[in-house]
């Protein structure tokens, strides 16, 4: 007869601790909406002399959205231009732009809404050679 009390007390008392879990007041995981995630994108590429390269990508919502120039070879101080722009499926209309960019440079702008856009990377008319090029896009 011990023994069952002490697995009706054991039970009783579990039984007690999972009520107190399932009414508990305290939020146990998210209750509202997420934070949007942002999208990173990387473009890499050689630019020629006089030359320019188009990488459309798509906005899925409103937000910042933001070009860099990660790197730049054979010389990072190389000086570039870096643009943002809408993408119409076959022309980026430039909005942004920042004709003395290098490494480390950023484009920043704030889409109002989802839709196609795009980054550009162009020669400004300073390339003395070919450049290897990598740029970051952060969008939502």
């Amino acid at each position: 007869m011990r023994r069952s009390f002490n697995q009706g007390l054991l039970f009783a008392a579990l039984a007690a601790i999972s009520a107190s879990a399932c009414g508990s007041e305290t939020p146990q995981g998210p209750t509202g909406p997420s934070a949007p995630i942002a999208v990173v994108e990387t473009f890499t590429g050689t630019l020629t002399i006089n030359g320019a390269i188009t990488f459309p990508f798509n906005a899925a919502q409103a937000g910042s959205t933001n070009a860099s120039i990660k790197a730049l070879a054979p010389t990072a101080g190389a000086v570039i231009g870096i643009a943002l722009g809408t993408w119409s499926g076959t022309t980026c209309s430039i909005v942004l732009a920042n004709d003395i960019a290098s490494t480390g440079s950023v484009v920043t702008g704030a889409v109002q809404s989802a839709g196609s856009l795009c980054a550009r990377v162009y020669d400004v008319g300073r390339l003395e050679a070919p450049t290897e090029f990598t740029i970051e896009v952060s969008h939502f």
